[in-house]
């Protein structure tokens, strides 16, 4: 009767695994971080695009990342708290200072107004 004693491949230069390496029953397996996916050859690991995937996710525009991505919204609308969802139009700077112009003038011409009929 023999014994076979599985030998750990890990412990030698972590089994040539770019990140990590998974000793099993006579062999071993490597893995990668989040984000990332194992590349043909099966020891390296290379950026897993999120983004071309269902946009990642993103209701409007997705920009992968090293290891990650992050989604973008248009400039005229804002973002969710769950980061992916843009959501309605949202006042420029130029929109709200022509705004409060248009305000300040209404002001003056109804004080105006009032003024002149107390006169």
């Amino acid at each position: 009767m023999s014994t076979h004693v599985d030998e750990n491949e890990c412990r030698h230069s972590n089994g040539q695994c770019d990140t990590y390496c998974v000793n099993t029953a006579g062999s071993f397996a490597c893995s990668c971080e989040t984000g990332f996916q194992l590349d043909d050859d099966g020891f390296t690991c290379k950026d897993y695009n999120e983004c071309e995937r269902s946009n990642g996710g993103c209701s409007h525009g997705c920009v992968n990342t090293l290891g990650s991505y992050a989604c973008e919204c248009p400039n005229t609308h804002y973002k969710e708290v769950d980061n992916k969802t843009c959501h309605g139009e949202r006042f420029t700077d130029s929109q709200k200072q022509n705004f409060l112009i248009f305000l300040l003038l209404l002001l003056f011409y109804l004080f105006r107004i009032l003024r002149s009929a107390n006169n």
